[in-house]
Parts: C-alpha cells; structure tokens; sequence
C-alpha cells in the first residue's frame, strides 16, 4: 500500500472519530429518561466529550503534521496551526501538497528526428 493511500485511509478513520460523540449520543439520549428539570444539565454533561473529542483529535493532527513537516523540511508551525483549526482535513492536504510537490523522475527529452 503506498503511503498516499495510508495517509487516506487514516484520515478517513479520524473523520469518522470526530463524528463518533455525536452519534453515540443521539442514539443514547432518547432511551434515558431524566425528570424534566435535569434534561438540561444532561445534555450539558453530554455535549462536553462532543466538543473536547474532536479537540484533542485536531490537536493531535496538529502535532502529527508538524512532525512530518519537520521531516519533509517544510514549514513545521504552519501546518501545525493549520492541523488545529482544520483537523483530519489540513492532513488530506499535506499528503496531497507531498504528492505534487514531490520531484518527477528527469525524463529523457530528446527530439526524435
């Protein structure tokens, strides 16, 4: 498997990650049943894990890229900030920045004639 397509398929599992929280907690709320004066404070204490899962992926994306990008000997800080604010999708585009920018085997232009 080349690297392109590991790189995909990670950032396909962390996308799916990030909307993990979400789902378990739609599908776990109907069947609780709370007094209505503490319906709130549940869904407060709920939603807590919905927004610091997706943080800490988007943090730990942001660290992953400023690795790679150290190795790569690209600006490391860019795509550090760039992984926390855009998460699992700043690392579909280091790896598809990597595939273009990656130099071509020189081709042997000579004309025929």
């Amino acid at each position: 498997m080349k690297q392109l397509e590991k790189a995909i398929i990670i950032c396909i599992i962390l996308l799916a990650l990030l909307r993990l929280p979400i789902i378990l907690f739609s599908m776990i709320f109907p069947f609780l049943d709370f007094p209505r004066a503490s319906r709130h404070l549940i869904i407060a204490i709920f939603s807590i894990p919905t927004f610091l899962f997706p943080l800490i992926i988007h943090i730990g994306v942001g660290i992953w890229l400023f690795n790679l990008a150290r190795q790569e000997k690209a600006t490391p800080w860019i795509w550090l900030l760039f992984g926390i604010f855009f998460g699992p999708l700043a690392a579909v585009f280091f790896f598809l920045w990597k595939a273009f920018d990656s130099p071509k085997p020189a081709e042997n232009i000579h004309p025929t004639g």
